[in-house]
């Protein structure tokens, strides 16, 4: 009886976590945690006595959403291709580019400019410094054609479109290879998230990709856009590092903590883990999905992993969990069920970090602070034991 005792509490926890904490971390009252051959729970806050961010490489490919813009220095540029044929009309059609916007941060007066590439590029191998594997851009971000420029405004909303008339590319190609266009930010470098992103060839619906739209005389005509990805300036960002004293968590970006478990003898059990922090609400909706005016409808994972090796040369994950994150509206603190990484931690001395998914495909940042673990434990778990 005690054993399915025991395995009920299990159960519950298992509930509590599928459901999400959504408020500080309380003693149970359930009549699971109750056995008179047990102690009570009790609660107590984990001692942090280390924080961290690892870095590791990005690795941008062609996902749902094209970025442009700055992250934190980091200057962004979209690339499309789109095939077009050489005997369109250019002198009574209006040719305009379609790109529907999926978020946007600080960037709604922000300007851009298009130019045609003039390199072959791959979509597979393109990146900052090269068009190809092993081919590099003569200019780092991009060849294009200055002669041809169509300046645009980030002028709608997310979910709407953006519309630019490129009428004069379509012409342009008549006489020039078609390599497609590149989008250059036409803002100032900005050392916080300055972005629009939009949504690319492989979004789920049809009606957020990307397109050009003509009227031929009879009825309006679209031409599909191939590819739309971006490229970034990673330059400042390559070497594998850990910073002390600091907590980012974004897309290649792992915060770290290391915990003193000193506090829970090694015969008691953790019944419940909760890590909790502050972060900017604005970007937390705006980069990572996570509304918390709407809390009870987010769907955003985040990983917890146990680190085997804070060193910033090895770097190494080991076991990890996933939680979608709740808020404390008391305290105005994210929450994140952590209980099973953190018992993996504690048995092995290891450290917690934090990954959200998609993790090195886009550019999100968002600095952590002030992080708190507490925690449910119960003690002489071992005395229980012994008399099953």
């Amino acid at each position: 009886m005690k054993y399915i005792l025991r395995i009920s509490a299990f159960f519950l926890l298992f509930i509590m976590a599928a459901c999400g904490k959504k408020g500080p971390i309380e003693l149970p009252t359930s009549e699971s945690y109750v056995n008179p051959g047990l102690q009570s729970p009790e609660a107590m806050t984990l001692a942090i006595t280390d924080l961290y961010t690892y870095f590791y490489e990005f690795d941008l490919f062609s996902s749902e959403e094209s970025w442009l813009g700055f992250s934190k220095d980091r200057e962004i540029r979209t690339l499309l291709y789109t095939p077009v044929e050489e005997d369109l009309d250019t002198d009574s059609t209006v040719y305009t580019l379609k790109l529907k916007i999926k978020r946007a941060v600080d960037s709604a007066s922000a300007g851009f400019t298009l130019y045609p590439v003039t390199k072959d590029w791959s979509s597979t191998y393109i990146n900052w410094d090269e068009y190809d594997d092993g081919e590099s851009w003569d200019s780092a971000g991009g060849d294009y054609d200055p002669a041809l420029s169509v300046h645009g405004t980030v002028d709608a909303a997310e979910g709407e479109f953006i519309e630019v008339d490129i009428t004069g590319f379509i012409e342009y190609w008549k006489t020039h290879d078609n390599d497609g266009i590149i989008i250059v930010p036409d803002i100032p470098a900005s050392t916080d998230m300055s972005i629009v992103s939009f949504y690319t060839q492989n979004a789920d619906s049809e009606d957020d990709q990307p397109l050009i739209e003509y009227f031929d005389g009879t009825e309006t005509q679209t031409i599909s856009v191939n590819s739309l990805l971006h490229i970034a300036d990673l330059s400042g960002s390559q070497d594998t590092r850990i910073e002390q004293g600091t907590l980012a968590l974004g897309d290649s970006f792992a915060p770290g903590m290391t915990i003193d478990f000193s506090a829970v003898d090694f015969k008691w059990e953790i019944l419940e883990a909760v890590l909790s922090f502050e972060a900017d609400e604005s970007l937390l909706k705006a980069l990572f999905d996570v509304d918390t005016a709407d809390i009870e409808n987010t769907e955003t994972l985040i990983y917890a992993y146990s680190v085997a090796d804070n060193s910033a040369d090895n770097f190494d994950f080991d076991d990890y969990s996933t939680a979608t994150p709740g808020y404390d509206s008391e305290s105005g603190r994210i929450t994140l069920e952590i209980t099973g990484v953190l018992r993996h931690a504690r048995e092995n001395g290891y450290d917690i970090a934090l990954i959200p998914k998609s993790n090195k495909y886009m550019l999100r940042y968002i600095d952590l602070s002030n992080p708190s673990i507490d925690i449910v434990y119960r003690k002489n778990i071992t005395d229980y034991e012994e008399e099953l």
